[in-house]
């Protein structure tokens, strides 16, 4: 259990990082759009 759980480790925390990157991106730009209306 352990050895395949230690296999997938780096990949868990990959798409961890991924989601976390891809949440980020979204986040800038539905917040770019509101602040570009704003000042324009």
């Amino acid at each position: 259990m352990w050895d395949t759980l230690w296999q997938y480790l780096p990949l868990i925390v990959l798409a961890m990082s991924a989601t976390v990157w891809m949440l980020r991106d979204l986040a800038r730009s539905t917040t770019r759009p509101t602040t570009r209306s704003k000042t324009g």
